[in-house]
């Protein structure tokens, strides 16, 4: 059975029946390899084969299936067949190895959500309707909810005390902690100002406190350790951390158009962070929403409509890509192979990390995204008001749209039909086709639309 049923997609629409637009299906590269999967449900709809170019180069793109390299060697370069049935074989054998997470949305929020974690098929969402609710991956369904007296606005999932635990961060100044299996309360930690923001690495949870900088709790020792900074009364807009070479790095944004807007420091064996920093950038005159550290880069997104990147040990910006909107969050996927950004008019971006080429876009519903958590190739958007999508990131198909120089490139047929009756096809327009190789005019709008229609 298909993991993604009808009407479970993130931006579901209705097509219109003269809608004939078939998938773009190309092998894929070595650095986005880890989340393609050729026996995706969406494969099957390509028609009565599916063609792959490089015979060898299959066993990679079936993650994992029982297919061999060396039953596919003679084939070299002539292409490869696939009917549908064998697709659809093939798919079940990869069901059975590893369950895909289920794409569509998570209902029950009534608020904006503020942060997402997915953890060993369960996604935990927090939000400003004052609870912060258990999913099942499979499913979506609520497992359990977590009431608290105000808002959460941040969550993290790490090992502590020799178990898995959720810390939920809220604006009464409480860091909660819950047994990750049970959901039982452990501990409540009161600290000195809203607990905005968190972020884990090796054996310390990383606290971003209203007014009151960043504090770090060891989760071994139990015990908060306060950071050696030159100053502790800002208050951080985004927060990640890594580790590099075995030393862990943690990043934060603060303030606006400042020398120190975004710092990289390193952590002492206590947990403290460093006094002298890293890195110091000034990336932009607003804030910054989104940070990820993935290598030698540093990626920042803020409400500027700009996305940059950095070499993270010279703070050299690389390049800027440019987004419709606001950029709300920042992160890395595929063993870091894949960037992805979200925008607060609902799109979702994901690029090659390396060439910082477009792979392919989802949009939903023009909700304004404010979160974004992820798991393999899935990825889990919380938006205003509380819908939250699931999205199974698929590279191997994608349909471009082809409206004179328009870069979009979308991961569902429903996306482009909407992408293009809103953007290109807007009222008070001529009524003119400039899809690739098409110039006709028309008297009429229904004809117009539905020549578009052919097209798409």
């Amino acid at each position: 059975q298909s993991p993604v049923e009808d009407g479970a997609n993130p931006a579901q629409h209705s097509v219109s029946a003269s809608v004939k637009t078939e998938p773009c299906m190309t092998p894929p590269t070595a650095s986005t390899s880890d989340i393609i999967n050729l026996c995706s449900p969406e494969s099957e709809a390509g028609g009565d084969h599916c063609a792959v170019d490089d015979a060898e180069s299959t066993t990679s793109w079936l993650s994992g299936s029982s297919l061999s390299g060396s039953s596919l060697g003679g084939l070299g370069k002539t292409k490869l067949l696939l009917s549908c049935q064998a697709v659809s074989a093939l798919r079940q054998q990869v069901l059975q190895r590893e369950k895909l997470p289920k794409a569509g949305q998570l209902h029950g929020h009534s608020a904006n959500i503020n942060c997402i974690k997915a953890w060993d098929g369960k996604i935990f969402t927090a939000s400003e309707d004052r609870t912060c609710r258990c999913f099942s991956a499979e499913t979506l369904k609520c497992l359990q909810i977590l009431k608290h007296p105000t808002t959460v606005n941040c969550i993290e999932i790490c090992e502590y005390d020799n178990k898995p635990c959720l810390f939920t961060g809220c604006n009464d100044k409480c860091i909660r902690i819950y047994d990750f299996q049970t959901s039982r309360l452990l501990a409540t930690h009161t600290m000195e100002g809203r607990v905005m923001l968190m972020t884990s690495c090796l054996d310390f949870l990383f606290v971003a406190l209203k007014d009151r900088g960043v504090v770090t709790f060891n989760l071994k020792a139990g015990v908060f350790v306060k950071a050696e900074l030159e100053k502790t009364n800002f208050s951080a807009t985004a927060l990640c951390s890594t580790v590099v070479d075995g030393t862990p790095l943690v990043a934060m944004a603060v303030g606006k158009e400042s020398s120190d807007q975004v710092t990289v420091r390193g952590v002492r064996r206590s947990g403290a962070l460093g006094k002298i920093p890293k890195l110091k950038l000034c990336c932009s005159r607003d804030l910054i929403c989104g940070l990820a550290i993935c290598g030698d880069r540093l990626y920042t997104g803020g409400v500027d409509c700009h996305l940059r990147v950095y070499n993270r040990q010279t703070g050299e910006c690389l390049s800027e890509l440019r987004h419709s909107s606001g950029v709300s969050a920042v992160q890395c996927i595929g063993d870091g192979t894949v960037l992805v950004s979200t925008e607060l008019n609902g799109v979702v971006r994901c690029y090659d990390s390396k060439t910082l080429k477009l792979l392919v876009m989802y949009d939903c519903e023009d909700s304004m995204i404010f979160a974004l958590g992820t798991a393999k190739s899935m990825l889990y958007v919380g938006c205003r008001n509380g819908p939250v999508y699931a999205v199974h990131v698929n590279l191997s198909q994608y349909y471009p749209c082809r409206w004179g120089s328009c870069p979009c490139i979308w991961g569902l047929k429903e996306d482009l039909v909407n992408h293009v009756t809103k953007s290109h096809c807007k009222r008070g327009r001529p009524p003119q086709c400039l899809w690739k190789d098409c110039q006709k005019r028309f008297s009429t709008e229904m004809d117009f639309h539905e020549h578009v229609a052919s097209h798409i």
